[in-house]
Order: structure tokens, then sequence, then C-alpha cells
């Protein structure tokens, strides 16, 4: 278990990373609806959150967006008291008298004693957080969090790791995407990549994932991205070096794929080993298809810029 990860409860992970500058709670299904408000109106390590950014994550596109850019373009945005997330994890508040204005949804401020300003609706997979208190809130399934920090600037990114946004069809080949933008986003040739950290937590295992290459209606684009991470990366990204069976280790593809970019070995970590996604009863996996109560069908990840 990495410096600073603990087991609250069932279903509920706490991370505070070494040299991040940022505090990662994982709910998987087993956590009841409650958990996150009452975190977020508790404070995370001290840090009172006061915005929240919650991307829509599912087109896989590997695109990264600041949180001002985030603010300026976000289709729906809340005020409300930490009700701020409902019973399934959404960023909605309970109740909320709304009235729309230069096109978007703002909700009317309560008589809360702890607002948060809440921003949806953006297709993005990773958002830069600059301010502490910012936060970003990912809702994934078997996709690893990826968190990025340059610990001279304090600046933080927070991604979805997902298989299609790390690597993909582009045109006439295979490309890995997400991890050098979310590089590219920190670094900027501001800033030494020796000051760039990265921690990769909560998905599935290379044991449960895999991607033959004889597969019936798959095997022909699994042969191609199996090769392509074979001869990118390195075979042993796949269990047991085994490009055939294509039992593929996000974590360590991410790590390859960092290393590749410039950033030292021992600025890479990951918690590949306490959330399994499949494996774990109290979290959701796609591929195990395993759903919590009332068919609660994601887990909620929220990143926080902490100092």
């Amino acid at each position: 278990m990495p410096q600073g990860t603990e087991q609250v409860e069932a279903g509920v992970v706490v991370y505070n990373p070494p040299f991040s500058r940022s505090a990662i709670i994982a709910l998987g299904v087993g956590a009841t609806g409650s958990d996150l408000p009452r975190i977020v109106q508790r404070g995370v390590y001290g840090t009172r959150v006061h915005t929240i950014f919650h991307p829509d994550i599912y087109e896989f596109n590997a695109r990264i967006i600041s949180g001002k850019g985030f603010k300026r373009k976000a289709p729906i945005q809340l005020v409300n008291e930490f009700s701020g997330v409902d019973q399934d994890g959404d960023a909605n508040p309970r109740k909320k008298r709304t009235e729309k204005g230069g096109g978007r949804q703002r909700a009317m401020k309560t008589r809360a004693k702890t607002r948060v300003k809440v921003f949806s609706g953006i297709k993005v997979d990773a958002v830069v957080l600059n301010e502490i208190g910012q936060a970003v809130l990912l809702h994934t399934a078997d996709c690893p969090t990826l968190v990025g920090c340059d610990t001279a600037r304090g600046i933080v990114v927070a991604g979805h790791a997902g298989r299609d946004s790390l690597v993909s069809l582009i045109q006439d080949g295979w490309q890995g995407r997400l991890v050098s933008n979310m590089v590219t986003a920190l670094h900027k040739g501001k800033t030494e990549k020796a000051d760039l950290v990265f921690f990769s937590c909560v998905g599935i295992g290379p044991e449960y994932f895999s991607h033959p290459t004889d597969h019936e209606k798959y095997g022909d684009v699994n042969l191609l991205r199996n090769r392509t991470i074979a001869n990118e990366w390195g075979s042993d990204c796949f269990l047991g070096s085994d490009v055939d069976q294509g039992r593929l280790d996000l974590h360590l593809l991410i790590k390859r794929q960092l290393e590749m970019c410039g950033i030292p070995t021992e600025n890479i970590s990951s918690d590949a080993k306490l959330v399994d996604t499949y494996s774990s009863p109290n979290f959701h996996s796609r591929r195990a298809r395993r759903r919590g109560p009332n068919g609660k069908s994601h887990n909620r990840i929220l990143v926080v810029k902490t100092s």
C-alpha cells in the first residue's frame, strides 16, 4: 500500500500520494450516496472543497482542459450546499431553484454553510487544477485514475486513464495520447520534468483484462492494438508477456508511457494492488458486470488539490 493510503471503510479508499499536492477519494458502489457530500462538507486533509469539475469522460478523447476553461465553457453550472452530489453520485443538487442566463443553467444559492460550485457537461478526459480547494469528480468503471503534479509550481492534473485514451487508433496508426497530453499540460517548457510526479489508482487488474487475438468479433483489432503496445512500450505490459492473450496491465502501460515522455521512474507510482475493480466486491466493474445497490453503475473518484 503506497504512503498515505487509507481504506476508510467498505467501498471508500483515501489516497494522499507523497509530493502530489492532492488527495484522492475513491468511492465504489459499496459506498452510500451520502458519503461524498459528507466528505466534502468535512473537508479533505484540512482543505475545504469550493469547486468541483465533473467532466463527461465517455468519449475517451484524451482531451484536457484547465479549470478556467471548464468554467467558461460548462453548459451547466450549479451553486449549492453540498448535498451537491445526489444519491447516484452525480453532480446535481437534490433540491435547486434554477434560472437561465447566458446559455447556462444556474442554481440559486441556498442558505448552506458550505457552498460548492459544480461545473459539468464538458467532454474531456482530464482537468488541470490551479487553486487549492478545486476538485475533479470522475465516474469510472475499470479504467484507472491518473493524477499528475508539477511540484515546483503546484499545478495538479487529474484524468480518466481509459484504455482507448491511452492507446487509440488515429487515422492510419495506433497512438498513445492521454499520458503525453497530461505531461504537456503540466510541463509546457516552464518546469523540469524531474519536478513532475504521477500516481495511478483504482482500475482492473491484468488477470481480468484480456484482449485475445483470436476473439471472434474483436480479434483483428486486438491483434493490432496488442502488437502496437508490445512494440512501443514492451510486451511485459501484458501478463506473462503473452501478446496473444493480451491480459493488459494498464498501470504498467501508464508507467512506460510516462517514462518515454521523460518522467523519471522514481516519480511514478501506482496503487495497482489495493483496488482491483474486477475482484473487489465494493467497486463497480463493467467486465465483471457488477453493479451496486439500485443499479449504480460507476465508481466515484474525487481528486482534490490540497496544497
